[in-house]
């Protein structure tokens, strides 16, 4: 609805197109992942499971989130990883992990205003922890799980905007 009246008030013309730009990327240097029984529920939640005997919080207060997944694929992941790590991915991660199956694991990390300065790192940049023992995800993934996420220049989607009118039409 919002797409027409755009394109009829204002006579706005979109397309999207592929253009190279960095993008972070999900790799697998040391892989620290758990195979997955291939007959379980595929999903990640928020909060515990039967996956962990003990709460990673408890060991670390400052890593307040806890994500565990079950049964998911790299490309899952990838896919969803800028929900389960909203504040700290703003766009579309792809998976370049090449590992093949299900995985069983948690990740758990800091909530991003938790960090020093309340400013997540920069995508693809590894800082050094808080010291007040805060954790980023981009941390707590390459400790954790052996996966990292690096910025590497690949084809996204972009919308373009071919033309708009300064002013509406009348209605």
């Amino acid at each position: 609805m919002v797409k027409t009246l755009l394109a009829d008030r204002f006579s706005l013309a979109v397309h999207f197109e592929n253009r190279s730009m960095p993008a972070l990327t999900l790799v697998a240097p040391r892989p620290k992942l758990k195979k997955a029984d291939p007959n379980s529920r595929t999903g990640c939640r928020e909060g515990l499971t039967t996956l962990v005997k003990v709460d990673p919080r408890s060991t670390n207060p400052t890593a307040a989130r806890l994500v565990t997944c079950t049964n998911v694929s790299m490309a899952y992941l990838a896919s969803h990883l800028r929900f389960l790590a909203s504040g700290y991915i703003h766009s579309d991660v792809l998976d370049a992990t090449r590992l093949e199956g299900g995985w069983d694991f948690t990740l758990s990390f800091s909530k991003v205003r938790q960090l020093q300065g309340a400013n997540p790192p920069a995508p693809g940049i590894s800082e050094p922890s808080d010291p007040n023992g805060a954790l980023s995800v981009q941390e707590a993934m390459e400790k954790q799980l052996g996966l990292k996420l690096v910025m590497r220049k690949r084809p996204v989607p972009v919308l373009v905007v071919d033309r708009i009118e300064e002013k509406p039409s009348d209605n």
